[in-house]
């Protein structure tokens, strides 16, 4: 598994998965532009992103997504509520996040973060030799998740949610 970081704050998040036949990105919150040119300074190109994983519908983390659809039909993960509230039209590679699921040989699950918008959840993602815990935007992690995300290979966490 290669983790790229192409973006994190409030300009945009962004993060690329390589692996050995798949890549996905986590969130499109560039615009196609500045998404295409990120992915083309590591040698993709925004037709090789097969799936896309959305955390939650805040624009820092979907603003690039409609247009990237345009030019690109990967799949797209996202809660269906943030499709309901994202989508006019039907996208016929769209598929609605499970407690756990599998991208090919991928397997993923959902982690609940402490956010203010529509369905916010981080992933803890996990290959034969890798796994990744990746959670953005949470103000706090409950102890109850603590067994779900010990002992994994690599941590992406980014706490700068506080309701007080």
């Amino acid at each position: 598994m290669k983790i790229t970081v192409l973006g994190s704050g409030s300009k945009g998040n962004s993060t690329l998965l390589e692996f050995e036949n798949t890549k996905i990105l986590i969130d499109v919150g560039f615009s196609y532009r500045t998404m295409k040119s990120k992915l083309e300074i590591l040698n993709v190109r925004p037709e090789d992103i097969e799936y896309i994983l959305i955390t939650h519908d805040h624009g820092d983390h979907i603003f690039g997504l409609s247009n990237f659809l345009k030019v690109c039909s990967p799949t797209v993960y996202m809660s269906e509520k943030i499709s309901e509230k994202y989508f006019n039209e039907k996208y016929d590679k769209l598929k609605f996040l499970k407690e756990e699921f599998k991208i090919k040989d991928i397997n993923i699950s959902m982690i609940p973060t402490s956010h203010d918008a529509t369905d916010s959840t981080g992933f803890v993602i996990e290959d034969k030799k890798d796994s990744l815990v990746y959670i953005t935007d949470t103000g706090y992690i409950p102890t109850r998740l603590l067994n779900k995300i010990k002992n994994k290979n690599y941590y992406i966490m980014e706490s700068n949610h506080d309701i007080d």
